[in-house]
């Protein structure tokens, strides 16, 4: 069977475009005087006192100090105190908690957050036991007092 006839039904048609376009831009304004004067003023911007928040390191010349020790006399203080979930317990959930935290120039340990979870109820203890830390050294760079971040494994084991 032969493939079926196609047919063009579009007509185009051819229109005469013989008009003439002025080119010249012309401003014309009767209104204009030069005797108006107008003032203008630059706004006002007021300079807002900007929070610079400051770096926080992960390295500096002297880390920061937990009761004249490093990070692993910290990690041994606070798993002694982090207290095991009861209901955890008797679920039998157990694994590593991972928090980091920052130790800021004051020495007082902030923006405690898990970076790597088990269970909601290891989470929140891991949290309580290291936002519960005493003061610390701070961190020094430069001869001054830094902002130094600290990532912890906190380990729940059932025995």
């Amino acid at each position: 069977m032969p493939p079926p006839e196609v047919t063009v039904t579009d007509i185009f048609e051819i229109v005469q475009d013989d008009v003439v376009i002025d080119r010249e831009v012309r401003f014309e304004d009767d209104e204009t005087s030069i005797d108006k004067v107008v003032e203008i003023y630059a706004p006002v911007l007021q300079a807002e006192a900007e929070e610079v928040e400051e770096e926080v390191f992960v390295i500096v010349e002297d880390m920061p100090k937990f009761r004249g020790g490093d990070i692993n006399k910290f990690r041994e203080w606070v798993q002694k105190r982090v207290r095991y979930p009861e209901l955890a317990s008797e679920n039998g959930i157990q694994g590593r908690v991972y928090i980091t935290f920052v130790v800021e120039p004051s020495g007082n340990v902030s923006n405690v957050t898990v970076s790597r979870s088990v269970d909601q109820l290891l989470d929140d203890a891991a949290k309580e036991a290291v936002m519960a830390s005493p003061k610390w050294e701070p961190g020094m760079q430069r001869g001054r007092p830094v902002r130094v971040r600290y990532s912890i494994p906190i380990i729940f084991q059932l025995e």
